[in-house]
């Protein structure tokens, strides 16, 4: 397209009526000019699937409506992992891969591992999330949309965070073993401390402590609200398998192993689990286990932390028994007692066992996620 240049256009290729006074002419406005207006209007009707149509005066309004609601959106032609799109409207073909260009699709297969994308025939390029990672079986599901980003080497698969996006550290439960996207199962795994950056940083508290050589005291942390006794704790100078003894200050805790060094340094605590000590960290581990909410300081269940396990139990009770019975001699004598720990005969009273491994409730098994 280009500025009107006919004759009589202003020196910015602009126009003007004239000035018959003073001997200005009017702007020419020449068929080149109408021609590529004409020509441009059309490209934007064409490529937004319409059909061009001399009675309707309002198919650009039409076209620009598709085109922003539609416009940029790909269809998948090819198979799990390597994707192959072509572009629902022709004017949305691009003729390279450039930095920042979005492309909106749905994939025809969900994604088993790491994936490529090819778009309009410019070359393969692998898919990578936020983070950088390579994806996971489940990031992309077939028939739901996704919105990807060039970023110069890769597309990025972007997350749309709605105002009503759950939180990172959520856990859901579904009715589908198929890991959404954005999760990971709670099934204690270890998990990479870079690619999961942000539940790591939900989950876990990282903070630079002073540590003393041969001694299990931690101080100068800038806060411990968040710690507890019993926590996993991990260090580059704590041995391997400490946990927390005790919280001190709000500064300070005192941990179940000593320093091999005198070094201010980060420290983590992780309540699921503090993975290899370096690079990964654990997810919960949920599996086939019923969910107490967090005491908090109410004192119903007093003494649990964040994570904590326990063990199935009855609450203690009681059992009514009859009386013992007398069975009467056929020679005659006093009846002898006969019955529940008794002492006549030294038999023992017992109630037959019933009930099976484990003391549950009535329930319904489905799997669960934590949202990274």
């Amino acid at each position: 397209m280009f500025k009107i240049d006919g004759a009589g256009a202003t020196a910015q290729n602009t126009f003007t009526k004239g000035d018959p006074v003073n001997a200005i002419p009017a702007t020419e406005v020449t068929d080149e000019w109408l021609n590529a207006v004409q020509g441009e209007m059309v490209k934007v009707v064409q490529g937004s699937g319409l059909t061009l149509d001399k009675a309707n005066s309002t198919q650009l309004f039409q076209a620009l409506a598709l085109l922003t609601t539609r416009g940029g959106f790909y269809s998948d032609g090819g198979t799990a992992d390597t994707y192959v799109l072509t572009p629902t409207f022709t004017g949305f073909a691009p003729a390279a891969y450039l930095l920042g260009m979005q492309v909106r699709f749905m994939p025809a297969n969900t994604n088993t591992g790491a994936s490529t994308i090819n778009v309009n025939g410019l070359g393969a390029k692998s898919i990578v999330s936020q983070s950088g990672g390579a994806l996971k079986a489940g990031d992309l599901t077939a028939g739901e949309s996704y919105t990807i980003y060039y970023d110069g080497t890769n597309f990025v698969l972007k997350i749309i965070a709605a105002p009503s996006a759950l939180p990172v550290g959520t856990v859901i439960t579904t009715g589908s073993t198929i890991t959404p996207n954005g999760f990971v199962k709670t099934n204690g795994a270890a998990l990479s401390r870079t690619t999961y950056a942000m539940l790591f940083a939900n989950i876990a508290v990282t903070q630079p402590g002073a540590m003393t050589s041969g001694s299990p005291i931690i101080t100068g942390l800038a806060d411990t609200s968040r710690i507890q006794a019993g926590m996993p704790v991990s260090g580059v100078n704590l041995p391997v398998g400490g946990t927390v003894v005790s919280v001190d200050s709000g500064t300070q805790i005192t941990v179940s192993v000593n320093a091999t060094a005198s070094v201010t340094q980060d420290m983590t605590v992780a309540p699921w689990g503090v993975g290899d000590s370096v690079n990964t960290f654990n997810a919960p581990e949920l599996r086939a286990e019923h969910i107490r909410i967090l005491d908090d300081g109410r004192g119903v269940d007093a003494g649990r932390i964040l994570g904590a396990w326990q063990a199935d139990e009855l609450k203690s009770h009681t059992h009514n028994i009859k009386a013992p019975q007398y069975i009467a001699h056929s020679g005659g004598g006093a009846a002898t007692e006969f019955g529940l720990n008794n002492t006549a005969t030294g038999i023992p009273g017992l109630i037959n066992a019933a009930g099976g491994s484990e003391t549950r409730p009535r329930n319904q098994a489905l799997p669960a996620f934590i949202k990274y």
